[in-house]
């Protein structure tokens, strides 16, 4: 009976298990053919996409800027210049605890350990902490060993004479770019271009690691080479400021020019501001005044007036002309001297600086033909030295002249110009009667010393007879002698003319 029972359960049960055996079969083959297709998917298909993934984890892009030009002075002094310093950066995604790591660098890094948190605190991939610190700053921030926090050596200007020349050299910012000055107006020549650096981690994710080589020569910005003589700039400024002391004057410019070649050998302007701390100066003081700055001329156009009318055959240097004992009366006003005469030839007129004489000269030849020297001596229009900022200054047309405007205009009074362009018309006198253009500027250098940019000094145009400038010099030769009026001027052993 038994054995009966046992044939019945063997004769009913193969065909269910061959059944389940088929489906579980199906099932692991499919399976297995979704673990193919995903590994497919994953190692082939978005390889790429994985890849980035994981270089973005472990890599980050920094944007960097090449090593910015020099600029020197006339006989190779460096006057603006570029040196590696140590800058502290973070990739905040690699950061676990963004306020312990912020309470150890603020006091470091004298920032404010509250937002340093908030920075800290984001999943971006880098953020600069504190840009040009010092080497002992640095090395403080290393020995952290915090994750994610390293050192990146950047380009930071440096100017090694201090206020020398610091409103007409200017300064760059804390990107190496051109913000006042040379810096701003030749800053295409100088800057260098831009370019990116990988930076790579650790396996361990603790350490940021900046890879890549240095940039190319090529990227590095170009040398600018000035006319100014640092030794002249330095005499010039401090001249000046002993005579603003000793005068107790604001303020005082300089300007000292090769009169044959438009060459500026110096810029001098107090107060001054070192452009190494150019956030500690009055925003005031950045600006060259020399350029930016109008005066009347007062006295110093005398000269000029006397030349156009000795260039005009109107009078002669030794015409003799009435000092009405220092008074001359024009339409209503009197116009006084300060040492009445008789009488004075015209070239006492410059060595006395007469009014009196000035008016009667301006008289003798006109308003228009006195304008018309006005203008040919570059007033009224940029001197083409090619700095940002310059102005025109102020000299209205000879139309609008009443016989007032002749009589002031003729010493100096009623129109304005810069120290630059009064620099550039007595120029004129000084060289036989050329007007230069001022020249600030000699050559662009690339980083191999060639040169790629010449800016060549270039007369613009004769202005006045060589006669007329002679006999000129002469009568500003007699204001530094005896009689004259800048006898303080003299320099024994040179013959000087004021």
């Amino acid at each position: 009976m038994a054995r009966n029972v046992f044939r019945r359960t063997t004769a009913v049960e193969p065909g269910p298990r061959r059944g389940r055996i088929l489906i579980l079969s199906v099932f692991l083959a499919l399976a297995f053919v979704g673990l193919i297709v995903r590994a497919w998917d994953l190692q082939v298909l978005r390889h790429d996409h994985f890849q980035k993934r994981s270089a973005g984890q472990h890599e980050t892009t920094i944007t960097l800027r090449a090593s910015r030009g020099a600029i020197y002075d006339r006989n190779g002094r460096e006057l603006a210049l570029t040196a590696m310093v140590p800058s502290i950066y973070a990739v905040p995604r690699v950061l676990t605890d963004a306020g312990p790591a912020a309470a150890a660098l603020g006091p470091l890094l004298d920032l404010d350990v509250g937002s340093l948190t908030q920075r800290l605190g984001t999943d971006k991939a880098f953020t600069w902490l504190k840009r040009h610190v010092s080497p002992a700053v640095a090395k403080q921030v290393m020995a952290l060993n915090l994750p994610g926090v390293d050192q990146r050596d950047e380009p930071r200007r440096f100017y090694p004479n201090r206020t020398l020349a610091g409103p007409l050299i200017g300064f760059a910012g804390l990107d190496g770019v051109g913000l006042e000055g040379i810096e701003r107006d030749f800053d295409r020549y100088l800057q260098g271009k831009e370019y990116t650096l990988e930076a790579v981690r650790d396996a361990a994710g603790r350490k940021a690691m900046p890879g890549g080589a240095l940039p190319p020569e090529h990227l590095s910005g170009y040398d600018v080479t000035l006319t100014i003589d640092a030794r002249i700039q330095q005499l010039a400024e401090a001249a000046l400021t002993a005579q603003v002391k000793a005068m107790r004057a604001k303020s005082g410019l300089v300007v000292v020019m090769d009169p044959h070649t438009g060459d500026i050998l110096a810029m001098a302007q107090t107060p001054a501001f070192d452009p190494n701390l150019f956030r500690q100066a009055e925003p005031d003081d950045w600006r060259n005044r020399i350029l930016t700055d109008t005066l009347e001329p007062g006295s110093t156009i005398k000269p000029l007036l006397i030349a156009a009318a000795i260039d005009l055959g109107k009078v002669r240097a030794d015409s003799v002309w009435n000092g009405y004992h220092g008074r001359i009366k024009v339409g209503r006003k009197t116009i006084t001297d300060v040492h009445g005469v008789d009488q004075l030839t015209t070239l006492e007129i410059i060595q006395r600086s007469s009014n009196v004489g000035a008016v009667q000269v301006a008289q003798r030849i006109g308003k228009d033909a006195y304008y018309s020297y006005l203008r040919a001596y570059g007033f009224g229009e940029p001197t083409g030295i090619g700095l940002q900022g310059e102005v025109e200054g102020s000299l209205r047309p000879a139309k609008q002249w009443g016989l007032i405007h002749l009589a002031t205009f003729s010493y100096g009074y009623g129109f304005s110009v810069t120290p630059l362009q009064m620099t550039r018309a007595m120029a004129a006198i000084a060289n036989g009667g050329m007007l230069v253009r001022p020249r600030l500027v000699m050559h662009v250098k690339d980083a191999r010393g060639r040169i790629v940019e010449e800016f060549p000094d270039r007369h613009v145009r004769r202005v006045l007879s060589a006669q007329a400038t002679r006999e000129v010099t002469e009568g500003l030769i007699m204001v530094t002698q005896k009689g004259g009026t800048g006898r303080k001027a003299r320099v024994p052993g040179y013959e000087v003319a004021g």
